[in-house]
């Protein structure tokens, strides 16, 4: 099975394909409509920002323990593989 991608846009209801396909008789379509998400208010950004930067520079003062520094001693490496 092949997936191919296009982008485009709707118009009138209508999709407009930014690009020139044909596609093939009976073929099996899944469409995903891609909602555009509403404008992010920077105020509130800022504020979260700000809120994260104060909470990491609490836990910079405080020591990890041995424990941590244990486990970075090994040094310990996840390899991931993936048969397809």
């Amino acid at each position: 099975m092949m997936y191919q991608t296009y982008t485009g846009r709707v118009k009138g209801g209508q999709p407009i394909i930014s690009e020139m396909v044909t596609l093939p008789e009976n073929a099996d379509l899944i469409i995903t409509v891609l909602n555009e998400l509403p404008s992010i208010n920077r105020q509130m950004h800022r504020a979260a920002f700000e809120e994260f930067f104060a909470a990491m520079s609490e836990i910079d003062d405080e020591p990890l323990g041995d424990e941590f520094d244990a486990i970075l001693a090994k040094r310990v490496n996840i390899v991931r593989e993936l048969d397809l």
